[in-house]
């Protein structure tokens, strides 16, 4: 999980617990992590975007959160979710951060006004054109 998207994972009200398995580069380690956090009995796991790879379900899967909330991104991570009765949130192609409250919201967690702040911010700059680390010189 990128650094920004932990940080959004912390600011969660009722979010006590941010996991950071870097980008499955160690198959055996992230596998046997997963298998650790089963033992944690987490009532949630919130799988958040970007994670389109069906490793990512098969960890989320492996942990056997009493309730897991993750996009679905068809194939076989919609295949792993489904087994292990997850929710699916479609993908609508927005700014990360909005793709990831549409994922809290379906988990039932409530942003923190800096959350809200932070996603009016992105609309606004989307509707003035604005995008930041683009410039385009003609």
């Amino acid at each position: 999980m990128l650094e920004p998207v932990a940080e959004y994972a912390r600011a969660l009200e009722g979010v006590r617990d941010v996991i950071q398995i870097p980008s499955l580069d160690r198959k055996i380690r992230d596998v046997l992590c997963a298998f650790s956090l089963k033992h944690r009995g987490y009532d949630l796991l919130v799988l958040p975007f970007p994670a389109p790879r069906w490793q990512y379900a098969a960890i989320a899967s492996a942990i056997r959160a009493t309730r897991t909330v993750l996009h679905d991104y068809g194939g076989a991570s919609r295949l792993l979710a489904a087994r292990a009765g997850a929710t699916l949130v479609p993908l609508r192609g927005e700014p990360g951060v909005e793709e990831n409250q549409r994922l809290a919201l379906a988990a039932g967690l409530a942003a923190s006004a800096e959350v809200e702040n932070t996603i009016s911010s992105i609309r606004e700059a989307a509707m003035s054109g604005a995008h930041t680390g683009a410039i385009n010189l003609h």
